[in-house]
Parts: C-alpha cells; sequence; structure tokens
C-alpha cells in the first residue's frame, strides 16, 4: 500500500556490550534485545558454510531447543565498545530494523539518518568497522555521535558555558569519564569496566568458595537485589540456586551480603582510580567547578546501591545519579541527531543538501 508520500524515521543506535537498543524519533518505545547471536557451529551440515547460519538473536539465544543448543556458538559481537564479530552484529541489527519495520504505519515511513553512538577512543580503522556494519545491514544515511557529548546533552548541561562539568558513564562493559567544558572534551577516558565484571566477580567468588556454579543471570540478578557498595541498613542473608560441577546437581547456597559488599567494593577499585586519573588531566579552574557542582552517575551501572556515597568518600566529591540514567545518552543523542540534520541557515533543503550536512560519514555513503 502506497500513498504517494512518506516521512522519514531517524534512529540512534546504541551497541552495547549487554544490550543493543534502537531509538526511533516518532515516539514509539525504544527496540531493546541482548548483544548475543547464536551461530551454527562449523563441520555440522557437512561441508563448512562461506557463512555461519544464525540459529538465535538476542533472547531467543537462550531458549534454543536442546538439539539445536548443543551444536551452537553463542557470539558477543560487542566486547568493550568493539566489534568482536562483524557478521554477528550485521545480524543482529538486521533483525532489530525488521522488527522497526513491523510497525503499523510502516507503509508511510522510511528509514532516514542513523546516528551510532561511538565511545571515545577507537581508531579510525575501528570506526570503520562499525559504518560498514551499518551499511551492511541496510542503512546509508549515517551520522557519528560522541557518546560523551549525547550523555552531556541528554543530562541537560549547558555546554557553551566556560565551567566544567564532569559525568561518568557506567555500562555493562565499559565506563567513560568525561570532563566538559565551552562545548567540548575536556579530559576523557573510557575504562574497560563495567557491570558485567561485577557479575563475573560473583560467579568467581561463588565457584571458588562455595564449587557451585551459578547462571550469568542469577549473578545480575543478585548484584540488582542484594548488591552494595555502602553498607545497608538492615543486613540480609541471599539465598540462590546452582550447580555442583563435581556432581552435576543443583546446590542451594546461602551468601552473606557483607561479603557480597566487601566483593563489589573490590570490583569498583578500577573505577576510583580512572577518576583520580582523570582529574589529573584538568585544569585546577575546571576541577575547582567540579568539586563545587559535584560529578553525575548514568547508565545503567549508576544504579548500583551506594556507588554515589562509596566514590563520595574515596574522591572527596559529591555524586549524583540522574534520573533514568539508563536512557540519558541516548535521549542527547537523538538531539544531536537532529542537529546534525538541520541544514546551515540561508541553506536550501532539498534532500541532497540535507544528505550532505550530515558529518563525517554523509559524504562517504
Amino acid at each position: 500500500m502506497s500513498f504517494g508520500f512518506w516521512y522519514p524515521v531517524h534512529l540512534v543506535i546504541d551497541f552495547g556490550s549487554a544490550h543493543t537498543v534502537v531509538v526511533a524519533d516518532d515516539h514509539r518505545a525504544p527496540l531493546r534485545d541482548r548483544t548475543r547471536v547464536a551461530l551454527l557451529q562449523p563441520g555440522r551440515t557437512g561441508a563448512p558454510p562461506a557463512l555461519p547460519e544464525v540459529l538465535a538473536i538476542g533472547e531467543e539465544t537462550a531458549q534454543l531447543p536442546p538439539r539445536e543448543a548443543k551444536y551452537a556458538r553463542i557470539v558477543v559481537p560487542i566486547e568493550r565498545g568493539r566489534i568482536s564479530d562483524g557478521y554477528a552484529l550485521v545480524q543482529l541489527l538486521r533483525a532489530l530494523l525488521r522488527r522497526l519495520r513491523a510497525g503499523r504505519f510502516a507503509a508511510l515511513q522510511r528509514l532516514g539518518a542513523a546516528g551510532l553512538l561511538l565511545p571515545p577512543g577507537l581508531t579510525p580503522e575501528e570506526q570503520e568497522r562499525f559504518r560498514a556494519v551499518l551499511l551492511e545491514a541496510g542503512l546509508s544515511r549515517l551520522v557519528p555521535l560522541a557518546a560523551p557529548l549525547a550523555a552531556a546533552r541528554g543530562c541537560g548541561l549547558a555546554l557553551d558555558e566556560p565551567r566544567g562539568h564532569m559525568l561518568i558513564e557506567i555500562g555493562a562493559g565499559k565506563t567513560i569519564l568525561a570532563v566538559l567544558s565551552l562545548g567540548g572534551l575536556v579530559a576523557c577516558h573510557t575504562l574497560p569496566f563495567g557491570g558485567l565484571d561485577l557479575d563475573q566477580a560473583i560467579l568467581n567468588d561463588v565457584e571458588r568458595r562455595l564449587h557451585v556454579a551459578l547462571t550469568a543471570e542469577t549473578a545480575t540478578w543478585i548484584k540488582h537485589r542484594y548488591g552494595s557498595v555502602y553498607p545497608r541498613e538492615r543486613p540480609e542473608t541471599i539465598e540462590a540456586h546452582g550447580v555442583d560441577p563435581r556432581t552435576n546437581r543443583e546446590r542451594r547456597v546461602l551468601l552473606d551480603d557483607n561479603q557480597l559488599r566487601e566483593l563489589l567494593v573490590d570490583g569498583c577499585e578500577p573505577l576510583v582510580l580512572a577518576i583520580q586519573r582523570t582529574f589529573e588531566q584538568v585544569p585546577p579552574e575546571l576541577a575547582g567547578d567540579i568539586a563545587r557542582q559535584g560529578i553525575l552517575l548514568l547508565g545503567g551501572g549508576a544504579l548500583l546501591q551506594g556507588l554515589p556515597e562509596y566514590l563520595g568518600e574515596r574522591t572527596g566529591v559529591h555524586y549524583r545519579v540522574v534520573d533514568s540514567p539508563a536512557e540519558r545518552t541516548r535521549q542527547g543523542a537523538l538531539v544531536l541527531l537532529h542537529d546534525a540534520l538541520r541544514p546551515p541557515p540561508g541553506a536550501r533543503t532539498g534532500g541532497a543538501r540535507t544528505a550532505g550536512a550530515l558529518g563525517l560519514w554523509a559524504g562517504r555513503s
């Protein structure tokens, strides 16, 4: 069905180590799925195929029938903000775009520009790999968006002022520490640390001390429900279920939340050191602004209980978790994308002119 007209839907794409999110600017709910792809192991169907067969994508990888799971290789195509498997990442993005096109008014919509959130520190070759993935998935109008600037816009910071601002975005596989002033980055550090590292610390500790293997989902649940890096008002005993690797039988374990807190505190030590290193790169006048205003925490990892109080005691600076911390960067990215799409004052607004104003990647699409 076609009515002879259509309107563009612009996207922001956020590839994360745990989840990938696609946000459209037409106010629909964001599309979110696990950054996991199940591929058929080579050699299971006679001659190895040119490209592996895709068995499941996203959440479906955890629900594979036993017969298929036996021959599946679970791939995490993004690790620490960098592509580890471009083919799997293309399949994941294509699946999300198919879901996006299946909306009620799909006949009236066409995909417009795609803004891709990129962490700082990527080499030109790594940026080119991301561009190639988006092109292979069927997107052609591409806009790279700096994650720290998007986070700042999403938090409503007035970046055109000479004052210094500092924010920390804690994700699943990486943490971005950024100091901003006068519309640009003064200092920025990407730390290979995130919520998945804390989950792994819980898994390793329980298996080492209690000889029980927990699932990754159980470790995440323990962290969210009981984890804290600051003493809780009422200590609790944590009950969890896992498997004894020696007998392959299910076992119940009881965990003390004080031991859990010590484990998480040790796990957060790289974050404390990274904050101190970032401060060393900041001019004294901007450091004074940050000390007076405090530091903003965002990203899903900012929801760890007691984190502002713990970091405040360790560094002597006030910390505040923003509202909806997991969404702020993507909200700011939509604003940056629309700014990039807006033609300069006095310019003609035809499609070709607008496409030429898309930034770094547009002229090469």
